[in-house]
């Protein structure tokens, strides 16, 4: 082998052709400024760096004075070998002449390329790989040699499936297959992930998008043939017949009247294009011990969303409106009770209560579903004097009557009326046997 040392560069120039051409016998040649420097075995020229000595500078050329070279190779008055290369200075990048479909330079690599980490293949046609070039596996390996380190830039996209005539745009993943995107928009309130399903119209007839601020939207488009399953935005469904699908809503512990997870239902006005919230289903937080939640129903009235039907953590039931229905049963069984007792008093009771007929304050609780018509009623703090039984008070304060549990109240009063009536004819119908004697005893004195 050969080891030359360091010298001028006409010198070294000297010396290396003389040392490859006159001592062509020999395994390699090897140049550095050490002298204790190896050449590697197998390398026909190997040039030692240690110390920071430098580096190999191939010929360095303007754009015109690439021009001139290149007409001249292609004019025979210079000659070029494929795998010539040569750093364009115009372009920032090493070029090298090969035969590619023709006679030219290509580009091995931008400074660009390299300061943001890119690597460019244009050896396939755009949009196109060689099968398994791309593949990564379980271990993180691209293909059969190229490793992914901790971060993968993607800077023009990524497109999955056959190729379309759409773009996926600066740092987005397109599925080709049915047009559905990662990453899609640039502006902050774009969505980042669309499903859609049309692809021969793509980007027109999103289904489910998912926005900065939204876990999850999902909007319906009109579909040629309008049938009812067009208009079914999720479907979740449960292959196994021993547990239905549900939606379970996880949040942060609230204190009382906060909403632990809610159902919007909203409305769209295209002759205004105003959205507005026509309904609500919450759950809140009854108690701040976390351990009671309430079921609320809110729905907007008069243009303000109202508070509807509320059930307690007990299970009673408070509706804002009237209850219509074809009958009401309430649990009675017998099996459930203890300390069944008579009512007694009732008639007295009763005859303390006073019916009434009265109109609702609607223009003071606009809030609340007040009709216009005259109803018939008792007033509930008349009625807790004799029954407190029958009155609740709400949170607010507001008081209500238990107006089914009036009925066994008036069932006693009026078996204790009909007792009385009874009594009562029983002495008419003595008065009367001894007014007909004494009137028959006058009729026979007077003869």
């Amino acid at each position: 082998m050969k080891t030359i040392y360091s010298i001028s560069f006409y010198a070294l120039t000297a010396v290396l052709v003389l040392g490859i051409s006159g001592y062509s016998f020999a395994q390699n040649v090897g140049i550095s400024s050490n002298g204790t420097f190896n050449p590697y075995d197998n390398a026909l020229l190997d040039i030692d760096g240690a110390g920071g000595s430098g580096g190999l500078l191939p010929p360095r050329l303007t754009a015109a004075e690439q021009t001139t070279l290149t007409t001249a190779i292609n004019a025979g008055t210079a000659s070029a070998a494929e795998g010539m290369l040569i750093y364009s200075k115009t372009n920032d990048r090493y070029e090298m002449w090969v035969n590619d479909g023709g006679w030219g330079w290509k580009k091995i690599m931008t400074e660009s390329d390299l300061g943001n980490g890119f690597i460019t293949n244009t050896n396939v046609t755009p949009g196109q790989q060689v099968t398994a070039d791309f593949d990564i596996d379980g271990s993180g390996q691209i293909g059969t040699s190229l490793e992914v380190g901790s971060d993968l830039k993607v800077e023009n996209g990524i497109v999955v499936g056959d190729i379309l005539t759409a773009t996926p745009g600066n740092g987005n993943i397109l599925m080709a297959v049915d047009d559905s995107w990662i990453g899609r928009g640039s502006g902050l309130d774009d969505p980042r992930i669309i499903f859609d399903k049309s692809p021969t119209s793509p980007f027109t007839d999103e289904n489910i998008k998912i926005y900065p601020n939204d876990l999850l939207y999902v909007e319906l488009r009109d579909d040629a043939d309008g049938t009812s399953s067009d208009q079914i935005g999720l479907t979740i469904k449960h292959s196994v017949a021993a547990r239905g699908p549900g939606i379970k809503l996880s949040g942060t512990r609230n204190i009382a009247g906060n909403k632990v997870g809610f159902l919007e239902f909203e409305n769209y006005d295209a002759s205004v294009s105003t959205t507005e919230i026509l309904g609500l289903i919450a759950i809140e937080n009854q108690t701040d011990d976390n351990l009671n939640g309430s079921f609320h129903i809110d729905l907007r009235s008069a243009g303000v969303q109202q508070e509807r039907l509320v059930m307690d953590a007990s299970g009673n039931l408070n509706i804002d409106g009237k209850f219509n229905s074809q009958g009401i049963q309430e649990t009675s069984d017998a099996r459930f009770k203890k300390n069944i007792n008579s009512i007694s008093n009732a008639l007295s009771t009763v005859m303390n209560l006073e019916g009434v007929t009265y109109n609702w304050r609607t223009e003071e609780f606009p809030e609340r579903s007040f009709g216009e018509r005259m109803e018939y009623g008792v007033i509930a703090q008349q009625v807790e004097k004799f029954v407190p039984e029958l009155v609740s008070t709400d949170k607010d304060g507001y008081k209500a009557v238990q107006y089914s549990h009036m009925v066994p109240l008036l069932l006693e009063a009026i078996k204790e009326q009909q007792e009385i009536i009874n009594s009562q004819s029983q002495e008419i119908g003595v008065l009367k046997a001894s007014v007909e004697a004494i009137s028959d005893y006058i009729k026979t004195a007077e003869k």
